[in-house]
């Protein structure tokens, strides 16, 4: 469910590197590329071409607060044992989240797809106070040491950036 939404993010405990096309991709970061052990390009971490596009897009950057909504494939029983680790070690007060101001605002089981044809486990949004928060968290050494376990629990997963617009921002009724 949600997670507090009406309540902002704890401040970061540590700064941010400002990153550009210049430094995005030369930067170990365990969501891009194949730097951390067990990724897989454009299946569970980002290709150059989507890293210089999300870098460049300037609708998300400067100090736009920036949600990723997170559509999970476990692989399997075993990937999702994996995949909850990677979940134990970012989330929380002194997660690796946490540290950059970052947090998990909704987590849901996800079921069968009602339009297209793919199929996810959980759906995830995580809010970020900005885009060079997202690729310093990712550049982290504590974040480098825990992607591998994500990386061996999904057999895939799409990561889709959003400008939070609230429309209705009244609890809903029963919440």
């Amino acid at each position: 469910g949600w997670f507090n939404i009406d309540r902002a993010a704890a401040p970061p405990s540590r700064t941010f590197t400002p990153f550009s096309a210049e430094n995005a991709w030369s930067t170990p970061n365990g969501m891009f590329g194949s730097t951390s052990p067990g990724a897989r390009v454009g299946e569970t971490s980002s290709s150059r071409a989507q890293v210089d596009a999300f870098v460049q897009d300037d609708t998300l950057g400067g100090t736009n607060v920036l949600w990723h909504l997170n559509l999970l494939r476990f692989a399997g029983t075993e990937g999702k044992q994996s995949y909850d680790k990677y979940a134990k070690a970012m989330g929380g007060k002194s997660g690796v989240l946490s540290q950059f101001g970052a947090r998990s605002t909704l987590a849901a089981d996800c079921y069968r797809s009602l339009m297209g044809d793919f199929d996810f486990d959980q759906a995830v949004i995580a809010e970020y106070p900005c885009r060079d928060s997202f690729m310093s968290m990712g550049a982290c050494s504590e974040y480098l040491e825990v992607a591998p376990f994500r990386h061996r629990g999904l057999e895939a997963t799409y990561i889709v950036s959003c400008l939070p617009a609230f429309v209705d921002t009244r609890p809903m009724r029963g919440a």
